[in-house]
């Protein structure tokens, strides 16, 4: 038996065990706009796993790095994707571990090289203070972005924030579907929502830069 093949024996076995038992798993929660996260130990949901969620952000020529520590459905590791926004593009890689206290590896981001056109048109808009993001701007999206994106942030606390936006996206960012953190400072909520194809469109302001500081301070 060849060593990957062992190894993904290895990691198939330990998931059965956890969907089996409803062993829950200690696993470390950060953000940080860096790679150094500190951490604090969580008690994950049952059945969850650790993860680590990397996001690289280029927007009105600002570029940042953030990073997450998190527990995380078995089905949301070892993704890679682009979405693709006004004025910049948001790379995103995720991994996981699957021990209590475990180290997940750097996750790998993808390389957007394709910059032909596929036929897709989507809404294309950030706005903040809003569940919401209609606009009348339109994107064109390229290679392996053939999804219309809507992801919305949600972040309570002492300084609360939700930001939406419109772009499009690879087919793995769809498949990270909701997602929520908890820390002593705050809670966050992410949703991610994906169509096939352009919707009629509507008007409202957008503020790229203004998303990009408030996303760069809390979390995609």
């Amino acid at each position: 038996m060849s060593s990957s093949t062992m190894a993904l024996f290895g990691v198939l076995c330990v998931l059965s065990a956890l969907t089996t038992t409803g062993y829950s798993l200690s696993c470390q929660l950060c953000v940080a706009s860096d790679q150094n996260c500190t951490w604090v130990n969580v008690l994950c949901p049952t059945n969850y796993v650790c993860g680590m969620k990397l996001m690289k952000m280029t927007i009105s020529g600002n570029s940042t790095d953030i990073v997450n520590r998190l527990c995380s459905p078995p089905d949301q590791c070892n993704i890679s994707g682009s979405v693709t926004i006004p004025g910049g593009t948001v790379q995103v890689g995720t991994s996981c571990c699957y021990t209590s206290d475990c180290d997940p590896p750097m996750p790998i981001l993808s390389n957007k090289a394709d910059n032909s056109t596929n036929g897709i048109t989507c809404r294309s808009c950030l706005t903040v203070n809003s569940n919401g993001c209609y606009d009348s701007n339109t994107i064109h999206c390229t290679g392996s972005e053939t999804k219309c994106l809507l992801q919305t942030t949600k972040i309570t606390g002492t300084s609360p924030v939700t930001v939406a936006m419109r772009g499009c996206a690879t087919e793995d960012i769809c498949s990270l579907g909701s997602q929520s953190f908890n820390s002593s400072s705050f809670t966050s909520t992410y949703n991610y929502i994906c169509t096939s194809r352009s919707i009629r469109m509507y008007s409202l302001v957008s503020a790229p830069t203004l998303v990009f500081i408030l996303l760069v301070k809390y979390v995609l």
